[in-house]
């Protein structure tokens, strides 16, 4: 099979090139002792980090590189996304908002309490309980179009929503239910019926068993 040499794409005048960096001294394999305990193929995020964190650990890494240390994708846009790689609050509000952050953080929180429950967010309301919807708006999720339980961004947002579903469509709604006190609290609506203040004063006195 012929092998075809791709020609080297040169991107003047972009953000691109205009991050690259010079590359490092480079040795030939041919001139390079064979005494390690470690060699990493690829020098990009992703090579240059496990090679300095076994470094750090003592390993003799030796990194092989057929082109230029760290000057692709992955030496300037961080080379990988995934739900682990961690942004500063600040970071995630600038970038997409306080209220999307808050929900961003709280999932996140979430997940690493409880890394065996099957979490999703930020989802709109039809995208999360609806199939179809969720087909079409979502691409990967476990959650999406068969939550069970919604979590709202907000008080506000989580008062309008079961009040809808409360007056609009008949809905049985008992609480709110408080949590993280010391002691079992929870509050009521002025607008409670003496049903509603019935079913929360069972839900306490059952949490106030333990």
């Amino acid at each position: 099979m012929q092998k075809i040499k791709t020609p080297r794409v040169k991107w003047y005048g972009t953000w691109y090139e205009a991050t690259g960096i010079t590359a490092p001294q480079t040795h030939d394999l041919g001139a390079i002792s064979a005494d390690y305990d470690v060699a990493i193929m690829g020098a990009g995020l992703a090579g240059l980090s496990a090679a300095l964190h076994l470094a750090e650990l003592g390993a003799k890494v030796i990194v092989i590189e057929s082109k230029e240390i760290a000057t692709g994708a992955s030496g300037r846009n961080g080379g990988f996304c995934s739900a682990g790689w961690a942004a500063p609050e600040s970071r995630l509000i600038n970038d997409v908002g306080p209220r999307h952050a808050q929900v961003l953080e709280a999932l996140a929180i979430a997940k690493k309490l409880n890394p065996g429950f099957e979490m999703d967010g930020e989802l709109q309301l039809d995208a999360a309980i609806i199939p179809s919807v969720a087909a079409k708006k979502v691409k990967e999720s476990g959650v999406a179009g068969q939550a069970n339980v919604l979590i709202f961004p907000d008080l506000d947002a989580g008062n309008i929503g079961y009040k809808l579903v409360q007056y609009l469509a008949n809905a049985k709604a008992i609480g709110p239910i408080l949590q993280g006190f010391a002691r079992p609290v929870n509050d009521m609506s002025r607008g409670a019926s003496i049903d509603d203040l019935i079913a929360v004063s069972a839900i306490t006195s059952v949490q106030a068993r333990g």
